[in-house]
């Protein structure tokens, strides 16, 4: 499968399990773009897109003649019913030595969308002087406009207070039609930082995101890693979700009857199982064993002197594509190892097998679980030897183990 199908395939079922709080999307974007949670990207994508830029210029060369829109005047003859505006009544004097030009009240939609207006500059305004998540992306190319506009800009908002935001649909979408630009901005910007306040998740935004900071050409192996995740979680039948909080670093979880599922991506440790083996451990007097420690002992020490490398306590670590695991009652039962390769080389799919093998081997469980693995490619004849399973793209059939009822 090439790039576009692959997305076509995993975005709809990404965007619906993440809206939906199945899958925690947080540990392939913070592999990808160092961001914790996904209220992280999705507030990028918000800050980063056309409208707000178009907000921001907008309110700048509007914050002075905002207010003389949203206040209109009255004229009175022989009283006052307000504040007196002295220039035009002067003016209205000239002819008519009782008249008075006072403030009318603005009305309750005026304040309204003005508040609108007033909460989106402020949510921006303070999001770029305090927010230091968004400040590491200054240096990107699509930064450039808004650091132009900046200064203006916050100069403009420097009056604004907090407002809460609790604008009707109604105000919201007849500001959507307003003649003026800065109203049709304001009442975007306005829906999507609610939602984004609340946790409700906007298809299209999230679309837009996963698409633009996340699933992008060069994260093509990504992309397909999450082509199995979602072939995955497509497969399960008579299962209950568990609601993801965004906190928890597993991509997703169900319960079968009594087991609870878990998947993880690409942890060198989870609650049952580690894949990493200490110096410490090899104490066999096994010439081969012996002869293995001596030789990541020396690289250890090797890499550290020429390359600056860390020195390690391991004599091997690995973190698996994706690691499965099922435990009934407290206890680990099954144990599924995925091998994920974007590839249709003979060799490199049999790289995959040896690393996913060393996975299934070298892995230490709190049990003594059945063992699966999963080696997933793009494109070959879908095959099975024993207790693995070699699975393409273009036949993406899988068996995962049967549980007992």
């Amino acid at each position: 499968m090439n790039k576009e199908e692959l997305l076509q395939e995993v975005l709809p079922y990404l965007v619906t399990y993440v809206q939906d709080g199945i899958v925690n999307i947080a540990p392939y974007v913070n592999d990808a773009l160092h961001i914790e949670r996904l209220s992280d990207l999705l507030k990028l994508a918000i800050f980063k897109q056309q409208a707000t830029l178009q907000f921001m210029r907008a309110f700048t060369a509007d914050a002075q003649s905002m207010r003389r829109r949203h206040t209109t005047t009255a004229t009175y003859i022989g009283e006052v019913r307000g504040s007196i505006c002295w220039q035009p009544t002067i003016e209205k004097q000239t002819t008519h030595s009782k008249q008075h030009v006072v403030v009318a009240r603005s009305t309750d939609a005026q304040d309204a969308e003005r508040q609108v207006v007033e909460a989106v500059a402020y949510t921006l305004r303070t999001s770029y002087e305090r927010d230091t998540f968004l400040r590491t992306f200054q240096s990107r190319s699509w930064y450039a406009p808004f650091i132009e506009a900046m200064p203006a800009f916050l100069r403009a908002a420097a009056h604004v207070k907090r407002q809460r935001m609790t604008a009707s649909p109604r105000i919201l979408s007849r500001m959507e039609q307003h003649q003026q630009p800065l109203y049709r901005h304001a009442a975007k910007l306005y829906r999507q930082l609610h939602a984004l306040q609340q946790r409700r998740y906007d298809a299209t935004l999230l679309q837009r995101a996963l698409t633009e900071f996340f699933i992008v050409p060069k994260h093509t192996d990504v992309l397909f890693e999450l082509y199995w995740i979602v072939q995955i979680i497509k497969q399960q039948r008579d299962v209950t979700f568990h609601m993801n909080d965004g906190k928890t670093r597993p991509l997703a979880s169900w319960q079968h009857g009594d087991t609870s599922v878990t998947i993880y991506h690409n942890k060198a440790t989870t609650p049952h199982t580690q894949f990493h083996t200490a110096f410490r451990e090899l104490d066999s007097a096994h010439p081969f064993v012996q002869a293995t420690k001596r030789a990541a002992m020396q690289f250890n020490e090797a890499a550290h002197t020429l390359f600056q490398r860390k020195q390690t306590d391991f004599v091997w670590r690995g973190r698996p594509d994706f690691t499965i695991e099922y435990v009934k009652h407290g206890t680990l039962t099954h144990v599924v190892i995925g091998e994920v390769k974007y590839t249709t080389n003979e060799a490199y799919i049999q790289s995959g097998l040896a690393q996913l093998l060393r996975y299934m081997h070298f892995m230490k469980t709190t049990a003594q679980p059945k063992v699966y693995g999963l080696l997933c490619v793009n494109d070959d004849r879908p095959m099975q030897y024993d207790n693995i399973q070699l699975l393409s793209a273009n036949d993406s059939t899988m068996q995962l183990p049967k549980l007992e009822e």
